[in-house]
Parts: C-alpha cells; sequence; structure tokens
C-alpha cells in the first residue's frame, strides 16, 4: 500500500544525514583554503627570508626612550604606538607580554617604545605622562595601567592620569613637574616625524631589527620572525 507519510519519513530520513555530510565538506574545504592561503595575504617584505640589509629600517633611539630589557641584546623591537589606539591595546595585552616573557626576561630582546600620538591631545597627553613614569623606573606599570583605564572607557584626563599615578606610587611632584615640561611634547612630535620618515602610517607598527611589521600581530606571527632573527644574529641597530 502507497503510504505517503512514511516515504516522506524516509526522504527525510536521506536528506538531512547528506545535508550535515555536503556542509561538512564545504567547511573542510574553506578550512583548507584559509589554511593555504593565509600567507599570501600578509606582505612579503615583513618575512625576514625576503629582506636585505639594505631594506631594514634603522630607527634613532635616544636615552629619552622607555626601554625594557638588556641594552645589548642581539635582536631590537621598537613600536610605534597611540594610547587611544584600539588595536594597540589588542597588542599591549596579548602579544606584548608574551614577548617579554619568552625574550625579554631572558636577555635576547631590547624592546624600545616610541610615541606615535596622532589620535588627538588625549593621546599626547597620556603619552607624556607614560614618558614621566619612565623616569621613576614605573613605564611599564604605567603603560598598561593607561590602558586599563581604555578597559573602563575612561579618558586621559588629568585627574585619571594623576589618580594612575598615586595608586602607583609615583613621586607626584617630581611627576607633575615632568608633564609640565614643554620637552615632553617636543620629544612626542620628534618620535611622530621618525615614524614617519620610517614608513608608519599607522600603529601599532614594529620594526624587529628593522624589519617593518604593521597591525597588531600575534605572538605567533611575531616568534618565528624573532627566532630566524636570532639564528640569523643580524648586527644590531644604532643604539
Amino acid at each position: 500500500m502507497y503510504d505517503p507519510i512514511h516515504k516522506t519519513s524516509k526522504i527525510k530520513d536521506y536528506f538531512f544525514p547528506a545535508t550535515i555530510l555536503f556542509t561538512g565538506i564545504l567547511i573542510s574545504v574553506a578550512i583548507f583554503w584559509n589554511k593555504n592561503n593565509i600567507n599570501e595575504n600578509l606582505p612579503s617584505a615583513i618575512l625576514p627570508m625576503n629582506i636585505s640589509e639594505n631594506e631594514r629600517v634603522k630607527i634613532p633611539t635616544n636615552s629619552k626612550d622607555p626601554i625594557l630589557g638588556n641594552p645589548q641584546a642581539p635582536i631590537t623591537i621598537v613600536e610605534f604606538y597611540d594610547f587611544q589606539c584600539g588595536y594597540c591595546k589588542i597588542f599591549a595585552q596579548d602579544t606584548l607580554p608574551q614577548i617579554l616573557n619568552e625574550y625579554v626576561k631572558s636577555g635576547k630582546i631590547k624592546f624600545i617604545f616610541k610615541d606615535f600620538s596622532v589620535l588627538g591631545e588625549d593621546s599626547k597627553t597620556a603619552a607624556i605622562a607614560a614618558n614621566c613614569a619612565f623616569e621613576q623606573n614605573k613605564f611599564l606599570e604605567f603603560h598598561d595601567g593607561l590602558y586599563s583605564l581604555k578597559d573602563e572607557n575612561k579618558i586621559f584626563s588629568k585627574e585619571s592620569i594623576l589618580s594612575l599615578a598615586q595608586k602607583l606610587n609615583l613621586n607626584i611632584f617630581k611627576f607633575n613637574d615632568c608633564i609640565g615640561l614643554s620637552k615632553n611634547k617636543e620629544l612626542i612630535d620628534e618620535d611622530i616625524k621618525e615614524g614617519k620618515l620610517s614608513g608608519v602610517r599607522g600603529t601599532p607598527t614594529i620594526f624587529i631589527n628593522g624589519i617593518k611589521i604593521s597591525g597588531a600581530q600575534s605572538f605567533s606571527f611575531i616568534a618565528p620572525i624573532i627566532e630566524q632573527e636570532l639564528k640569523n644574529n643580524s648586527p644590531l641597530l644604532s643604539p
């Protein structure tokens, strides 16, 4: 006897597994394609094996630049950043701690910070405050604290910055005197000029022994470049 209900049920029994199988095939193809094409979207210039010594960017640095790590380390990383940049916050909170733990603490890298404060006066206010914290050996703590303020959607006001300085037990008198010095704004303007001359077009931008890398790249992307540089024992950039 013809049973339309039973027949429909059978069709569904075949249809749903087939749909699942087809969907699985599509997902597998997409994953395979992305895996094999991910590096095609990355500029070849950032890969160490494609960089000649003449193509490396030499970033001038000075004693006023906040620096972490061994000054004689074989690898120099220079970061241009803006405290109001969301991608800089991602890099600072996700990638930078891994670089510090894996390479800076072991003496393999020195990490230098350069201001590229182009997102308004609040950016420069934050940068000046961080550089003044550097003079009291609290740069990294202040750096992290400023990004935490962004997490709380707080602006870089005089009050919020002073509160952070007090929280970190900075000498408030020295801190306030430092912030008021016009030379600090001049140093930031100099960093911005150097960044532009070095090809910085956005933040964050880092240079690993002169190899330019743009954007908030992950540690898994940056680590092989560092390892390649350690293996090549590239000459230091100008201290």
